[in-house]
């Protein structure tokens, strides 16, 4: 566990107190229902903003260029929150293979 890539995620516990597999396996699925979670509600509220901004363009048009930012607005909402699910992700697996690392010694 002296690699520098986990030096980071390295518990500071002592070797009595380590976490077992089965609760670092608890802790992988609580962060992969968190992002879930983080993901599924970015999403909503952009389907949101979208669905009104549509819907107010319905009653009265907005011109081109101001639809064509709220396009691409709404796209670029969708990739952030994909980068920063992403990330999330990232960060819970090195997590959980820091843990597993130290738990073999």
């Amino acid at each position: 566990m002296d690699d520098p890539m986990f030096r980071r995620f390295r518990s500071r516990l002592p070797h009595e107190s380590r976490k077992t597999y089965a609760e670092s396996v608890i802790g992988l699925v609580g962060h992969l229902f968190g992002t879930g979670v983080i993901f599924v509600s970015f999403f909503l509220v952009g389907w949101a903003v979208s669905f009104f901004l549509h819907f107010l363009n319905g009653i009265y048009p907005f011109p081109v260029e101001i639809l064509d930012f709220i396009t691409k607005f709404e796209l670029y909402l969708i990739y952030g929150d994909s980068v920063l699910c992403a990330f999330v992700l990232l960060g819970g697996a090195f997590r959980f293979i820091a843990e597993g690392w130290e738990n073999r010694k």
